[in-house]
């Protein structure tokens, strides 16, 4: 993309800041560009959200029917996968995955509650439990 052609989509979304692009200037070289919005880049950031969005809705819908735990709801939610929150608390991977299932879950000691509660910014009741509507 050459300077001249860096967009200049208005985008609320950057609040005003202006993003940098790279782009070719008349010497072929790369230079900092900065950029307004490209309506392009926010419709795959919307389309992304949607998708992030449905996958939320459906798993509080799968927590609801007993297929998942809460605690996968509220790690959807916080956009966290097992392989991220599980060092973060000194677990397995194979040990997070596990406690995505209802049985396992409802077993977890106080303790390990506490922990996940704690690191997901939530209570220990709010992290047993899941919305009614989202």
């Amino acid at each position: 993309m050459k300077v001249s052609e860096v967009p200049q989509d208005l985008d609320e979304g950057y609040e005003g800041q202006k993003k940098i692009r790279y782009a070719l200037n008349e010497n072929g070289e790369y230079v900092k560009v900065p950029s307004q919005g490209w309506s392009v880049e926010k419709q795959a950031t919307e389309l992304a959200w949607d998708d992030i969005r449905h996958d939320l809705k459906s798993t509080l819908e799968d927590v609801k029917n007993g297929k998942q735990s809460p605690l996968a709801y509220h790690m959807k939610l916080r956009l966290l996968e097992p392989a991220l929150l599980a060092p973060n608390l000194g677990l397995w991977v194979w040990q997070v995955k596990r406690h995505l299932k209802p049985k396992v879950f409802n077993k977890l000691k106080p303790e390990l509650l506490k922990k996940y509660s704690e690191y997901l910014d939530i209570s220990v009741e709010d992290l047993k439990s899941v919305p009614e509507e989202r």
